[in-house]
């Protein structure tokens, strides 16, 4: 049995999301009114959750700076050396005002003050300098900020740093261009292996190559809202979707039963959990997927797969909320009098975006209108975002048909010939388009493309009592994936509503963005889950309730959530519930909620806030970040 939900034009219904896994009753609740009510933690390809846990430099095998030669043996005294060597360690334990050393020189020669100097200089954070002090000299040794910034990487160490990224009501693209401005870096030298949520407490694996952890210290000092630590060097860099998936922990606030109703309300959050855990959910491709602009990323994929190139470009550059000035003022050439070349003496050099690199890509072909070459200058993983879009459309419709008929498998139904698990496709990695291209994360798409799809086999009658519905896929359509029987009158309709067949995807232009496709499961089961149900009086605060890892590492609040502040005597008359589990990378968390929340719009509201129209403000590239305290 499933639950069929309001079939209104509300956001989710235009885009499949419709029905439920679960007939229970459902609790109403206010989730992410703040970034403390949601907290994410990558989970690394071992499975173990990635955690902020320490904040100093990483444990290495030290090379032992040689004294060999036996003059500096004699000119200095063991003491000596040994003071040398301790001031290395402390600041190699983050102590960089550490007292420097003073070695005095004043009865050796200029050789062998010169040795002493070069002996120094084999140390990686020491650098010394020659000064004269009541008639005596002194070789002052401290430590040497240039060094660091300039140091070469010992022959020793790998040559990638992998660090965890901690950041806090930022867009993973923000915090990246920050820390890459700290460096004076191109952020496009920074991976990380996928987007994290902004209106988020998120931690997740990010990549620098040839950068000293050292110069990344300093920047967990500069704000609150982004902290770098658990350093280490890896001969390997990351790359987007190599991860195994994300553990959330998301506090329901003002947690309700609905009225009126006989079940106490923690009885219904159990009833609602242990169906989560034991059933699932729809494995829906989420709003974030379908973009947050006036104009949805899936209009813009099926045009694209129509080949209505006029429309594509009228569809990306129609006006943004918020934009900057000169961008709407283009908007406005373009829709009167269609002159790109008119258009690009308009924008600042500095100025880049999906717009502006469509407007000079059309300038560049201005006589011809070639709108494919134009369309070529956007880099190509954000140009696959939008028939990507259009492709979880269709999966989300084809997904609700298929619940429709029962959740158990049946004839027709498309397995894993050998129950592999998905692996990570084109089409999956990505998951958001916010149009920042400035920080569009790599992937390695050669790779990808040449990779084999996984074996699937057709469900027979006899094969029916070896597969659960967890084994259920359901095609994400493509130029290599076809409908199954089951699925094939209702797609070849869903098509003819939008004026396309079957054969658009190997149409498609261009043809090195032809989308392959992919099989996904139609219910996705949650691991790791759990949940706690916590009644509060007014005095307390909820956002406590979750400890993050910086909170953890600090100690700087107190987070027992079984014993609450309340005043002995106020009653305890609200309800929350901190609820935890963890998914797939390609799985969203809001589809999940929908098997706890008897209303969806409290799943969805804040998801509008979160992706706010903002991204083409250039005010908004000056970060603005709360500095520590």
């Amino acid at each position: 049995m499933t639950q069929q939900e309001s079939s209104g034009k509300s956001k989710s219904a235009t885009v499949g999301i419709v029905s439920c896994v679960g007939n229970h009753t459902r609790v109403s609740a206010a989730i992410k009114e703040r970034f403390s009510d949601f907290h994410v933690h990558e989970i690394d390809p071992n499975g173990k959750q990635v955690r902020l846990t320490d904040l100093g430099p990483p444990v290495e095998v030290k090379k032992t700076v040689s004294t060999t030669d036996p003059e500096l043996l004699i000119v200095l005294s063991e003491e000596t050396r040994n003071n040398v060597e301790e001031l290395q360690s402390q600041i190699d334990g983050g102590n960089r005002k550490a007292k420097p050393v003073e070695i005095n020189v004043t009865e050796l020669d200029k050789q062998q003050r010169t040795k002493i100097h070069r002996w120094i200089g084999n140390f990686p954070s020491l650098g010394s300098s020659t000064i004269d002090r009541d008639e005596q000299k002194i070789i002052l040794v401290e430590f040497a900020t240039s060094k660091i910034r300039n140091a070469r990487r010992p022959e020793n160490r790998a040559k990638f740093t992998h660090c965890v990224l901690y950041k806090e009501g930022m867009e993973t693209s923000d915090a990246i261009m920050f820390i890459a401005k700290k460096l004076r870096l191109q952020p496009n030298l920074i991976t990380y292996c996928g987007t994290k949520d902004k209106r988020a407490k998120t931690t997740q694996r990010i990549c620098i190559s040839n950068v000293d952890s050292r110069r990344l210290i300093d920047i967990s000092k500069i704000t609150k809202q982004v902290k770098l630590g658990n350093f280490e060097y890896q001969n390997s860099h990351l790359s987007l979707g190599s991860l195994k998936g994300n553990h959330f922990r998301i506090l329901l606030k003002n947690v309700q039963g609905p009225t009126p109703t006989e079940a106490p309300l923690d009885e219904l959050i159990c009833q609602a959990m242990d169906n989560l855990k034991q059933n699932g959910f729809i494995n829906y491709y989420g709003l974030q997927r379908f973009g947050s602009y006036d104009v949805p990323t899936q209009e813009i994929g099926k045009a694209l797969l129509q080949n209505k190139w006029d429309r594509v470009f009228d569809l990306l550059l129609r006006p943004k909320p918020k934009e900057p000035e000169f961008m709407t003022h283009a908007k406005k050439i373009w829709f009167a009098e269609r002159d790109s070349v008119k258009i690009i003496k308009l924008l600042p050099n500095w100025h880049r975006s999906i717009e502006s690199n469509l407007f000079y890509g059309l300038s560049r072909h201005y006589d011809q209108k070639d709108y494919v070459s134009a369309f070529m200058r956007i880099p190509r993983n954000v140009r696959l975002l939008y028939v990507h879009a259009f492709q979880s459309y269709l999966w989300n419709h084809l997904a609700t048909f298929r619940v429709q008929k029962g959740l158990q498998p049946i004839v027709g139904d498309v397995v894993y010939a050998n129950k592999k698990p998905e692996i990570n496709t084109l089409e999956d990695l990505s998951l958001e388009i916010e149009g920042n291209i400035e920080v569009a994360p790599e992937v390695n798409i050669d790779i990808i493309d040449k990779s084999s799809l996984p074996e699937i086999k057709i469900l027979k009658e006899e094969d029916l009592p070896n597969y659960s519905i967890f084994d259920v896929l359901i095609p994400l359509q493509g130029t290599e994936v076809n409908t199954n029987s089951i699925l094939l009158e209702f797609y070849d309709n869903l098509l003819l509503e939008h004026g396309l067949t079957q054969d658009c995807f190997l149409n498609y232009k261009p043809r090195q963005d032809s989308p392959r496709g992919a099989y996904r499961h139609l219910i996705q089961l949650p691991t790791e889950v759990s949940y706690q149900i916590i009644h509060y009086g007014s005095s307390d605060n909820p956002d406590d309730f979750i400890p993050s890892d910086v909170d953890l590492l600090f100690k700087s609040r107190k987070h027992e959530t079984e014993a609450t502040k309340s005043k002995p005597d106020e009653p305890k008359d609200k309800s929350c519930a901190i609820v935890e589990f963890s998914l797939p990378s390609s799985s969203y968390a809001t589809m999940a909620l929908r098997e706890i929340l008897m209303d969806e719009s409290k799943v969805t509201a804040q998801t509008s806030k979160r992706t706010a129209p903002d991204d083409n403000q250039e005010t908004e590239k000056k970060i603005k970040l709360d500095e520590t305290e």
